[in-house]
């Protein structure tokens, strides 16, 4: 008994079926007979494709030929696109969602690292202030040590010196601390009667000093700023004019004991001795 066949092209089912079937070939519309292959050919359609399976299915072995490639209807195309999008909307909510959380984070970071930058702002205040203190501290060590010295080299002149006064002695210890007279400095400074009035006296004196060196009026505190931004005054004899500044204010406003006058005027003229030197000279 021969067999019936189908097999599939690029475009068609083909049947191969012995003459005795021809009939049954024909059922199924459209067809073609192919003399060349001697076989029957239809359209490679889904129909065509149920048509020949109902006809020959109890004929052929199940599953021995391929129905066609299923054909999608533009509402189905449609269909599946939609879905794509609704899909893809979805997902660009949830980043948006997700994006806005990392943005609330990204902007507390931020605050957190301006904070962060104020804590170093104010550290750094501090410690350029505690360079400052050190420094201050350096300078009020090296006036003691240099007191000290002239005390070491009193103790070395001749008996007569002993009986000199102190005013005179600090006086001789400065000139020749600068190694020789100094116009200026006596003008000014040893022109001021060494007693308990000299701290007020001697800050009066720099004060003009310096308004004259600067063209700015104001208070102490304020010519001492104008000169240093000038670049009139040194660090070192920015610490001298501090020692003159507080000693002055000092007498003047808080009445320390006055068993210490003396002592503060000893400490403001020492400072004025190192002091006036750094200083540029003015009529």
């Amino acid at each position: 008994m021969h067999k019936v066949l189908i097999v599939e092209s690029d475009d068609h089912y083909k049947l191969f079926i012995p003459p005795w079937g021809k009939d049954r070939a024909k059922t199924i519309h459209p067809y073609q007979w192919c003399i060349q292959e001697t076989c029957w050919k239809y359209p490679k359609t889904k129909n065509i494709y149920d048509a020949l399976v109902h006809e020959f299915g109890d004929d052929i072995s199940a599953g021995s030929f391929p129905p066609p490639p299923t054909t999608k209807s533009f509402q189905d195309i449609q269909n599946e696109f939609d879905d794509k999008i609704k899909k893809l909307e979805d997902e660009n909510k949830l980043l948006k969602q997700s994006l806005l959380g990392y943005t609330e984070i990204s902007n507390v970071l931020k605050d957190k690292d301006a904070e962060i930058e104020n804590l170093r702002d104010i550290l750094k205040n501090f410690e350029l202030e505690e360079a400052g203190y050190k420094r201050q501290l350096q300078r009020a060590r090296l006036i003691v040590k240099e007191y000290e010295k002239r005390i070491d080299e009193l103790k070395n002149v001749p008996s007569d010196y002993s009986k000199i006064k102190l005013s005179e002695f600090l006086q001789h210890i400065a000139i020749k601390g600068m190694g020789g007279r100094d116009g200026y400095f006596e003008r000014d400074v040893m022109s001021i009667p060494l007693d308990s009035m000299f701290c007020i006296e001697i800050a009066k004196k720099l004060h003009g000093c310096l308004t004259r060196i600067t063209g700015v009026s104001g208070t102490l505190y304020e010519v001492i700023d104008s000169a240093k931004q000038q670049g009139f005054l040194v660090d070192e004899a920015l610490d001298y004019v501090h020692v003159i500044r507080k000693q002055g204010n000092e007498v003047r406003h808080n009445d320390p004991d006055r068993r210490t006058y003396e002592l503060r005027a000893m400490y403001s003229f020492v400072a004025a001795a190192l002091l006036w030197p750094l200083m540029p000279e003015v009529d």
